[in-house]
């Protein structure tokens, strides 16, 4: 069941969990419940084209080579932050309190809408979680078996290898599952995922 947080007029909701879970199908859902969703890659791209003081931070410290073109390449960036935790924990740092920003200014942008929730989907649960726990009054953790979120990566393009580093980097499942006040477990099909979603989500 959804909660509501402090005099918030439309409950604010993050989707998270671990590559390959499922967490698109989840906001797909959401959106045909009626919420108004938010997909926090697509505003990182934004920012990775748009913000003009993102280029000059992430040069200074992983190098010219993630550009192409004078533009930041997202595949060469991966592979540099991948490479190490300290690389992606610098990268976290630098995007996620804009990520987070642009988020809180759709909300108060959209709060006065006929929507049914305010609904933000993460690629994974930010490791700074002070503010975005302070901002989502449920996080809903979208969760599947290493070997079905290993097939549906493979299907979006990503290696084994590529599948196990992301994988490593991501927070223990055991933490996941800490910060979530519903678990959505995404190992069959989709209308198995929308019955969970309406007797766990909705009603």
């Amino acid at each position: 069941m959804l909660k509501t947080g402090g005099n918030v007029k439309i409950k604010r909701i993050l989707v998270y969990g671990p590559i390959g879970s499922g967490k698109s199908s989840v906001l797909k859902l959401f959106k045909e419940w009626g919420a108004f969703t938010v997909d926090c890659d697509h505003i990182t791209h934004q920012i990775l084209e748009h913000d003009p003081e993102v280029t000059p931070i992430l040069t200074e410290y992983f190098g010219s080579s993630i550009l192409e073109k004078g533009k930041i390449s997202r595949k060469r960036l991966a592979a540099l932050a991948f490479a190490s935790k300290k690389n992606l924990i610098a990268l976290e740092e630098i995007l996620h309190p804009k990520i987070l920003q642009e988020v809180k200014r759709l909300y108060s942008k959209n709060k006065d809408l006929e929507a049914k929730a305010f609904v933000v989907e993460a690629s994974t649960y930010p490791k700074n979680r002070g503010e975005w726990q302070q901002f989502f009054s449920t996080k809903i953790l979208v969760n599947a078996t290493r070997e079905i979120r290993l097939k549906r990566a493979k299907e979006k393009g990503y290696s084994d290898e590529e599948f196990s580093i992301r994988s490593e980097h991501q927070l223990p499942i055991d933490t996941l599952v800490a910060h979530a006040d519903i678990i959505l477990e995404n190992n069959e099909s989709i209308n198995q995922l929308k019955q969970q979603f309406l007797n766990k989500v909705t009603t």
